[in-house]
């Protein structure tokens, strides 16, 4: 596709990037303060792996249309990034954006490998290979086909 050979991000996945980077610079205090009130962090009376991990307590909403809001859209992108997206630290402002549209990219158009117990088909670099899947060294496209 053009968009892959431009190293565009498809709509969707533009949307979610300027969510997810007005997101990291709210927590970051760059943003107005009243969207850094809308995020919070879980309170946590113990530690366990997950309080290291940046995550976001994720709002409900409703109805379709509070789904789309920030309070709700952005707590759920963000702890649906990799954790080692999320805890880029804040002194180097130029890597996050760049691994975050390197992962929005390559879940775009299908480059990350299957996740494990996937029912369906793969090919890899366009050639067929068994469930298993083709070592990760060796592909680097993947196309995942769904069986019905």
């Amino acid at each position: 596709p053009v968009l892959q050979e431009l190293h565009w991000l498809p709509i969707k996945q533009r949307i979610e990037f300027k969510t997810c980077l007005l997101t990291y610079k709210s927590l970051k205090n760059d943003q107005p303060i009243y969207l850094r009130k809308i995020l919070s962090f879980p309170s946590h009376t113990i530690h366990t792996r997950s309080t290291n991990s940046n995550a976001l307590l994720p709002h409900s909403a409703t109805t379709s249309m509070g789904k789309k809001s920030f309070s709700v859209a952005a707590p759920r992108l963000w702890n649906s990034l990799p954790s080692d997206t999320r805890l880029v630290p804040s002194k180097i402002i130029t890597t996050f954006p760049t691994k975050l549209k390197t992962h929005l990219f390559k879940q775009a158009f299908h480059l990350y490998p299957p996740k494990p117990g996937f029912s369906g088909h793969i090919k890899c670099n366009s050639v067929d290979v068994p469930q298993r899947g083709a070592p990760e060294s060796t592909c680097n496209v993947y196309e995942v086909f769904e069986d019905h």
